[in-house]
């Protein structure tokens, strides 16, 4: 096993991420980080006996998407590997077209894998620093800047702790083709700014080690995390918010368990204002009030529980 296949299998054992016996449905695109999992994946099968299922998605969005699903296709064929195929007919046009996309893709991979399966990402290290930026320009909260991680309840990210630099020249090494997604380098899209010039125009000022920084700062988040999910346990899974439970909480956990139970209820969007004001109402203790949530919703206050109300 080369070195770099090496640590990031390393990476799969300490973390976790794989397991005997696991059964894995691998998102692949076609693209770099994609094509490098699935290889890498079937290397590890030598090391660790689970199954890898494949899963294409085809948003008939670009004229090239055929293109893609050809090259899947021929690749799954080459090496022996079980493949689906989604089609879903996407308008870039549309006003949320890539959270939309993201959110079908995700819940087509969570249909494959069953209650029991995991799903594979290629998302790498330069994903985790642009998410960290893109997060930061949009007022995120401390364990928000946290939006990417190794392990999400059965989502893993192998690559995580490795570069698009790194993954480029493997593949090259291995002589491994990929396909290139041409809306990736569109301006059209604000992650793509921040990739193309933000992140380019802080290497020139800071040098390559302010992306090290980064990750530093999110792997201390990601211990504040830790002891915020065993602080608060189970308070975003409850339908509606105990007064006291909140109360008891230091300020910043307390706020951001009233964050969490919005957004498990399915409200992405609340703004850091009004989190703010529904947080001091529950602190003030007071009842009868009534915050706007969007969705023709709102959080109501009385005898000291928050229910959100449609």
């Amino acid at each position: 096993m080369d070195k770099f296949s090496y640590k990031i299998y390393r990476d799969c054992v300490s973390h976790v991420l794989i397991l005997p016996n696991d059964e894995i449905v691998l998102g692949i695109s076609g693209g770099r980080d994609s094509v490098c999992l699935a290889l890498l994946l079937e290397n590890f099968r030598a090391k660790i006996p689970f199954s890898v299922r494949w899963v294409h998605f085809n948003h008939k969005a670009r004229q090239t998407a055929d293109r893609d699903q050809d090259f899947v296709e021929q690749l799954a064929t080459s090496t022996g590997n079980k493949l689906e195929v989604f089609v879903r007919h996407f308008s870039k046009d549309t006003a949320d077209f890539q959270n939309e996309a993201r959110q079908w893709r995700l819940d087509n991979m969570k249909k494959v894998a069953g209650s029991g399966g995991k799903i594979a990402l290629g998302h790498h290290q330069d994903d985790l620093i642009e998410t960290f930026l893109w997060k930061l320009s949009r007022g995120s909260s401390l364990l928000g800047l946290n939006a990417m991680k190794r392990r999400t309840d059965n989502v893993i990210r192998p690559l995580l702790g490795t570069s698009r630099n790194a993954i480029t020249e493997w593949l090259f090494n291995q002589g491994q083709s990929w396909v290139d997604d041409e809306s990736n380098e569109t301006k059209a899209y604000t992650r793509n700014i921040i990739r193309h010039e933000l992140v380019k125009k802080f290497e020139e000022l800071f040098g390559e080690s302010f992306k090290s920084k980064i990750v530093g700062i999110v792997n201390d988040i990601e211990l504040i995390e830790e002891d915020f999910n065993h602080n608060t346990k189970d308070l975003s899974e409850r339908k509606d918010l105990d007064f006291k439970e909140i109360e008891a909480l230091p300020k910043y956990y307390g706020r951001e368990a009233v964050s969490n139970w919005l957004v498990r209820n399915g409200f992405y969007n609340v703004d850091r204002q009004r989190i703010e004001i529904i947080h001091n109402l529950i602190l003030s203790g007071t009842g009868g009030w009534q915050i706007d949530v969007g969705k023709g919703a709102c959080v109501f206050g009385k005898n000291k529980i928050a229910k959100i109300i449609r």
